[in-house]
């Protein structure tokens, strides 16, 4: 039986998911700095391989603790790293999440155009074609960055919370906060769908994953894209499947 632990270290959290024979069969999301105990464990899963990326500056202390443990194959996803699909993004710069969520995207979707938005930290933005390119993207603040920023970059709006009613229309100071940003997340991810569309990409889809990825999800999915008829959904171990993929193919 073929093994694999996927790790997927952001900025915040650590997110794990074992593999037997290609399929998911557990996963785990812990703090970064609760990993140590985690992996401390894993001599004991019996796995055959271990594939990471990374975009925290703990990197090289996860790194570390994974080359400790006692495992067939150990691979950080990178520059050199063999991928099922080809990259047309400078592979020096992109992250080795949004590499995988790609392979995910289209590991699952093959034979579809995919916009791939991860809602995280920060927001990336992705485009796969449906033969298997990955021909770049985009990447902006995400939704705490930007009600954060708002609060601490000026000297009078309030700090505001994600949860709460959201309407179009503001008539006081948090509400127009949260508004402003999440409606304006709604309109960005719309907005690249519709131009992509537009552009050419037949029979397009957008995936949400990350950390906020089901909450956009629940308030999009009924508005403007099922007018449109361009599907939407949100599958959120897309990072993990493709880690996964990747270590079957390296």
């Amino acid at each position: 039986m073929r093994s694999c632990l996927c790790i997927d270290q952001g900025n915040g959290h650590c997110h794990m998911g074992w593999f037997e024979n290609g399929t998911l069969v557990r996963r785990r999301s812990v703090r970064n700095e609760e990993a140590e105990e985690v992996l401390k464990c894993l001599e004991e899963e019996m796995t055959n391989g271990i594939i990471y990326c990374s975009v925290s500056k703990e990197e090289t202390a996860l790194r570390r603790q994974l080359e400790r443990l006692r495992v067939g194959r150990l691979v950080a996803v990178g520059k050199d790293t063999p991928l099922p699909i080809e990259v047309r993004y400078s592979r020096d710069e992109m992250g080795g999440d949004r590499v995988a969520a790609a392979v995910g995207a289209y590991k699952r979707h093959k034979g579809r155009n995919v916009l791939v938005v991860d809602l995280g930290t920060a927001i990336t933005y992705d485009v796969v074609t449906e033969d298997g390119k990955l021909e770049g993207g985009n990447i902006a603040p995400g939704l705490q960055m930007r009600l954060d920023a708002l609060h601490e970059r000026t000297d009078r709006l309030r700090r505001v919370e994600v949860g709460g009613e959201v309407s179009l229309i503001g008539r006081g100071t948090e509400e127009a906060i949260r508004n402003g940003v999440v409606n304006g997340i709604e309109f960005e991810i719309t907005g690249y769908a519709e131009e992509l569309r537009r552009r050419g990409a037949k029979d397009l889809m957008v995936i949400l994953t990350g950390g906020d990825g089901k909450y956009f999800e629940k308030r999009m999915k009924s508005k403007i894209f099922a007018q449109r008829k361009i599907e939407l959904v949100y599958e959120e171990d897309l990072v993990l499947e493709g880690l996964n993929a990747i270590i079957e193919c390296s």
